[in-house]
């Protein structure tokens, strides 16, 4: 009987010592920052480290752990989302000039008419607008002439985010309109620039038109009224 004890408590005992078997894999990380994927997935007390040329992440831990910590990637390595700005310049006509009738596209007539009753202007038509697309998180950039004039615009913006939800809420950091307008030379030849603009931060809601501001470009009784719309595609 003592036989057998020590016989059990010998097995237990080497059973309790036997080190505990590691594995160490490499994932591929398609979409994500490896070494931010690297520092998160730690918490699953695994050893991980990140190579960004390559794209990878090596993990080394228990079957488990390591497990866990693939899982955890699948789900943090996503395809980020990609934000469509659809951009309109629209100008506010006043003065003894502006005709009565307003020179717009459809998907605008809601927003002009809300502009008659911000704006004393007579009528208003559209001057320029354009598509600008960019992933979330990163900047956006678009310039061009204003149809009709000499004025040169530059839009752009440091960042977007979206928010969760329905209807989701696409965020824009830094967003700046800026017109740049020669006036003449200076003594020494170079072009002199008038230049205005506008600058915020806006939350638009997808599919909202959000008027953003206006800004007196020309020297006359007209106005460039900067109207934004986002939504978000995959």
């Amino acid at each position: 009987m003592r036989r057998i004890i020590w016989t059990l408590l010998l097995t237990a005992a080497c059973a309790w010592a036997q080190p505990e078997k590691f594995v160490q894999k490499i994932i591929e990380v398609k979409f994500a920052d490896p070494g931010n994927v690297a520092d998160a997935i730690r918490i699953f007390g695994v050893s991980a480290g990140a190579d960004r040329s390559l794209h990878i992440v090596s993990v080394r831990g228990t079957a488990e752990q390591v497990t866990a910590a693939e899982e955890a990637i699948k789900k943090l390595d996503v395809a980020p989302l990609n934000v469509e700005l659809t951009v309109y310049l629209v100008n506010g006509v006043g003065g003894p000039k502006a005709g009565s009738t307003d020179e717009v596209p459809g998907e605008l007539a809601s927003t002009v008419k809300q502009l008659h009753s911000l704006f004393p202007y007579k009528s208003y038509r559209l001057t320029e607008s354009f598509v600008l697309r960019a992933r979330e998180g990163r900047e956006g950039l678009s310039s061009g002439v204003i149809p009709g004039t000499n004025s040169e615009y530059r839009f752009q913006y440091q960042r977007t985010s979206v928010s969760a939800g329905n209807p989701r809420v696409v965020r824009l950091d830094g967003m700046a309109l800026t017109v740049s307008t020669p006036t003449g030379r200076d003594n020494d030849g170079k072009t002199v620039l008038r230049q205005v603009g506008v600058r915020t931060d806006i939350d638009a809601a997808e599919g909202q038109k959000i008027v953003v501001g206006k800004s007196n470009f020309n020297g006359s009784d007209d106005a460039l009224i900067l109207v934004v719309t986002a939504k978000v595609v995959q």
